[in-house]
């Protein structure tokens, strides 16, 4: 999916992913403008469910802003080594965990992105990541590097990054 605008609102009570959803499958996100999304469930924007053998999953130079979620407002990752990489994730909300993205058991590449100003009733406003866990706890979990992390808020736990059970 590339070069192109989604915002097909809602909600949704589908339980995850209102405007993409994989559950295991490699694809690449790239350039596109994701917006206005909600969902009951996980990653109002994207969400990449259980994938427990690496994809070559790659989301990059997107705009994911503006959307909802019980978890991950911005991004959910499940169980996946996908590449997060050059994206502005940013005003994207969530109940629970992670308002601009949410990293469950996942070993994901996440690089050179710019999470400002997301929020979370519970823990990580910009970034929530709990694991590593059943499908990947013997590679380490997530791998953060490069990112611009700004303005986030949490009412629990890490406005800006909560790590939980995490390596």
């Amino acid at each position: 999916v590339s070069n192109t605008a989604i915002n097909y609102g809602g909600p949704f009570s589908a339980g995850s992913g209102a405007a993409i959803i994989t559950n295991g499958s490699t694809i690449i996100v790239s350039g596109n403008v994701i917006s206005g999304n909600v969902t009951n469930g996980h990653g109002g924007g994207i969400d990449l469910g259980s994938s427990h053998i690496p994809t070559n999953t790659v989301i990059s130079d997107n705009m994911i802003s503006f959307n909802s979620a019980e978890e991950g407002g911005g991004l959910y990752v499940s169980e996946n080594s996908a590449e997060i990489i050059s994206n502005t994730i940013s005003a994207n909300t969530a109940i629970t965990y992670g308002g601009g993205l949410s990293l469950y058991d996942s070993r994901a590449w996440i690089q050179d992105n710019d999470i400002i100003s997301n929020t979370s009733q519970g823990g990580g406003g910009g970034v929530h990541a709990n694991g590593p866990g059943s499908g990947f706890e013997e590679d380490g979990g997530p791998a953060l590097f490069g990112n611009n992390i700004l303005s986030n808020s949490a009412y629990i736990n890490g406005g800006g990054v909560f790590l939980e059970f995490s390596a």
